[in-house]
């Protein structure tokens, strides 16, 4: 009987490793996301900022600015669904 109970506990173990490297993952998206949104956010109320129309066409600074702001909001939400994800 051991055999079988060995057998059943493998795939929970499995699981939980993953659970737990998705929440690792998580974090890590989380924070690195908060961190280019809040340059993002500086890079929109500097001064060099406030000099561009924010309007098309774009410059290169203003499409930087907007790229890594949209991939930041999509690195935040996957790093929370890692978080939540159960």
């Amino acid at each position: 009987m051991k055999p079988k109970e060995t057998e059943e506990k493998e795939p929970q173990k499995q699981a939980a490793e993953l659970r737990q490297k998705a929440k690792t993952v998580g974090i890590v998206l989380t924070v690195i996301s908060g961190s280019l949104i809040f340059w993002v956010y500086s890079r929109f109320t500097s001064l060099m900022g406030r000099l561009h129309s924010w309007s098309p066409p774009f410059t290169e600074y203003e499409t930087t600015t907007i790229a890594v702001g949209v991939i930041a909001v999509i690195m935040l939400i996957v790093g929370i669904r890692s978080l939540i994800k159960k």
